[in-house]
């Protein structure tokens, strides 16, 4: 199920919000192929990597991170540099 927009990110959450399997999905709209995840259990544990590659066990510090990315995207449009 379609969530909200974090920053450019686009999430998606599979299973229920609480006390149960669950996994969130952020997708990078300017390119697809870049996603992270975190997976919550019923228990209230975590486990994610955010974008800059540190592993989260925390939702609040993974949607953080997802945020922190912003400033390392380039912007929708923006012209990318020659290889």
């Amino acid at each position: 199920m379609y969530k909200r927009r974090i920053g450019s990110w686009l999430l998606w959450r599979a299973g229920p919000a609480s006390r149960a399997d669950a996994r969130y999905l952020a997708v990078d709209p300017n390119d697809p192929e870049i996603t992270v995840e975190f997976r919550l259990h019923p228990d209230g544990r975590g486990e994610g990597t955010g974008p800059s590659g540190a592993l989260h066990t925390r939702f609040r510090d993974w949607k953080k991170d997802l945020l922190g990315s912003e400033e390392s995207l380039p912007a929708a449009g923006a012209e990318q540099p020659e290889p």
